[in-house]
């Protein structure tokens, strides 16, 4: 039986192929999830972060204000998993105050 692919999983294969055969492929793929955040985080904290890179498997995080720095490490948890269900695996999330 053959498998028929959609043009969305076919364009998929092809991109992951290509920066797989990049030679600073992996480090591309590394900043995927610095991508991602607003579908991870949401819009409202989406609006008061600026995200900056992912360094050693830490994804940093600009915040607003030290109240929302808090909220955001108490949330870490749910963040990562968020992440990790789309197929990111991050050590942490490192929130730094300052935007």
């Amino acid at each position: 039986m053959k498998v028929r692919y959609s043009r969305t999983d076919r364009l998929k294969n092809y991109i992951k192929e290509m920066i797989d055969s990049l030679p600073w492929g992996e480090k591309l793929k590394e900043q995927f999830p610095v991508l991602y955040w607003k579908d991870v985080a949401g819009e409202r904290i989406y609006k008061i972060t600026e995200v900056k890179e992912v360094k050693e498997g830490y994804l940093y995080v600009k915040v607003k204000d030290p109240i929302w720095m808090r909220e955001l490490k108490m949330q870490e948890r749910n963040l990562l998993e968020k992440y990790r269900k789309m197929g990111f695996y991050l050590k942490g999330i490192r929130f730094t105050g300052g935007i």
